[in-house]
């Protein structure tokens, strides 16, 4: 059996209707399917940290970033081997992880389902001023923090508001330089991100070298530079050549450490959340992928 977990308010409200449609389709297809319409924040976690899955073949995320965030942390807080593999119906605004395995596309991803093959996932596991989280996607800080929160207002535009953000962040009259200190040494870096996937949003492949299961997080820092450089390094994202850029430091670690301005902000798969002073080390394979 399947469980969906849906954000009925992801998509412009059309997450529902996306696993209503799915769900009749793998009915047909012989399989079983429960929804779980959630009601607010937190509620999808919840559930999948307490129901019982011990004949569940996968939970699936039917929403954007934040909905499959929530059922990734919901796996997390149960043992290993009480983990079913994650799936994805992709119905949010934002769909990092359904562009990297190349089915952004709902029907795409229901033929994956149906298919039901996995493969290992790995998580970046965070501790953000003493609170315990996770990644499988990217982390960003500086004005990536800033692209997102100015990006909420627009998302009535799709996975457009972001570059959209970008583009008006870039453009402000005077733009600032976060202090951060990256496993404690200094440095005057504009942005940063700790990826597991390539592409951010919805088609920036911020990390054109990252894997979903080799064990490391792709870092991508970028340094002060004028509007301009800026600009042109943000057109070069969409194919990944940024990195070739001067103003690109492109590392891959298994751990790493931040400390960050009073008042800063980071952005872990799409969700913003104030943050001072966070450790992050690598979980290979900690979960399992319908793909």
């Amino acid at each position: 059996m399947y469980l969906f977990i849906v954000n009925p308010f992801a998509g412009g409200r059309r997450a529902q209707r996306v696993a209503e449609q799915a769900a009749a389709r793998l009915r047909d297809a012989g399989k079983a399917v429960e929804i779980f319409i959630t009601e607010r924040a937190g509620h999808g976690r919840a559930h999948v940290a307490e129901v019982d899955l011990s004949s569940v073949a996968g939970v699936v995320a039917v929403g954007g970033d934040g909905t499959v965030l929530e059922v990734v942390e919901g796996l997390m807080e149960r043992a290993a081997s009480e983990r079913p593999p994650l799936g994805l119906l992709p119905a949010g605004s934002g769909n990092s992880m359904a562009v990297e395995l190349g089915m952004a596309q709902a029907a795409v991803a229901l033929e994956r389902l149906v298919a039901a093959k996995t493969r290992p996932l790995d998580l970046l596991q965070l501790d953000v001023d003493g609170v315990f989280m996770h990644s499988m996607n990217v982390v960003g800080w500086g004005a990536v923090a800033k692209i997102n929160r100015r990006s909420e207002p627009l998302r009535f535009l799709g996975s457009a508001r972001y570059t959209l953000a970008a583009l008006r962040e870039i453009c402000r009259w005077r733009l600032t330089y976060p202090a951060v200190a990256i496993d404690g040494a200094p440095g005057e870096w504009l942005m940063g991100t700790a990826c597991i996937t390539r592409f951010v949003g919805s088609g920036m492949m911020m990390a054109p070298r990252a894997l979903l299961d080799d064990g490391l997080v792709d870092l991508v820092l970028v340094r002060a530079a004028g509007r301009f450089k800026l600009l042109g390094m943000l057109l070069a994202v969409f194919k990944g050549k940024h990195v070739n850029s001067p103003l690109v430091d492109y590392r891959q670690v298994t751990t790493f450490s931040l400390e960050l301005d009073a008042g800063s902000f980071l952005v872990l798969d799409g969700e913003i959340l104030p943050a001072r002073r966070v450790e992050a080390r690598v979980l290979p394979a900690a979960l399992s992928l319908i793909a």
